[in-house]
């Protein structure tokens, strides 16, 4: 069982930090530990992945919150930097549910404004967290990006990484230049590239293996509440309903 708490880069112990750092490179070549910690406390929480037993981390995601005057207009950013997840753990929710409970606070706090998820997506993994989840995002297979909404994009991207964002592909050219996903972690075979998303995501960025990273950006409004309330709603009845079967059945096996 896993459980995921969010926590303030400055709370984290120099312990924990070269327990996340040996974690991250496991799955990422190229890593380099002074790099990773100035990268990991430039950021202003990280959400940590935790076995429930054994309190061993098995999961982290940082996060920054940024704000953005664009056309006049303050918007508020939700950086993601480093997330990473043991292989072993792949497809619990934890993290995903704590992740969306910290944009929607950050949303209630911003009831006026508009609010952004900002990703750099190395694998279709990343990507499809936002594709998936966000009724509002860009860039997507179905539609073009509004010109607005890419202007916001290209502004903040250009802001944060001015060196590396590239203007006419939208993607940061970091092929080569820093870490990235090792082979075995998020391979594109013909069977995810019959998934559109997917097969979208390898597309605009065809140099994801060697470091490029897709810069995308999902709304944080109000159908991303409900769709989350009612996820989450659906999984407490569910883990009800399991813990009423656990104790129905020893009495059925009686009778």
């Amino acid at each position: 069982m896993l459980k995921a708490q969010t926590h303030s880069i400055a709370s984290i112990s120099e312990i924990e930090k070269k327990e996340l750092y040996q974690l991250f490179s496991r799955y990422y070549e190229a890593s380099d530990f002074e790099k990773f910690i100035k990268d990991f406390d430039s950021k202003d929480d990280v959400i940590l992945l935790r076995c429930k037993e054994e309190g061993i981390i098995r999961g982290f995601s940082t996060l920054k919150k940024l704000q953005f005057t664009h056309n006049g207009k303050v918007r508020v950013g939700i950086f993601s930097g480093d997330t990473i997840i043991d292989e072993n753990f792949w497809g619990a929710t934890a993290l995903t549910f704590e992740f969306f409970k910290y944009v929607l606070g950050v949303k209630r706090k911003h009831l006026f404004q508009d609010v952004y998820w900002l990703l750099i997506s190395k694998g279709f993994k990343t990507y499809l967290l936002l594709a998936n989840n966000f009724q509002t995002y860009y860039p997507r297979f179905d539609r073009e990006t509004p010109n607005e909404v890419q202007s916001f994009m290209d502004s903040s991207w250009l802001e944060l990484y001015p060196k590396d964002y590239c203007l006419d592909k939208k993607i940061l050219l970091t092929a080569n230049k820093y870490d990235r996903l090792k082979e075995h972690v998020a391979k594109i075979g013909e069977k995810e590239l019959s998934n559109p998303k997917i097969a979208f995501f390898q597309d605009k960025n065809p140099r994801w293996a060697q470091g490029d990273e897709l810069c995308c950006v999902g709304r944080v409004d109000l159908g991303l509440c409900i769709r989350y309330s009612s996820r989450t709603l659906y999984k407490l009845i569910k883990c009800q309903l399991n813990r009423l079967k656990g104790i129905l059945m020893p009495i059925r096996s009686k009778n």
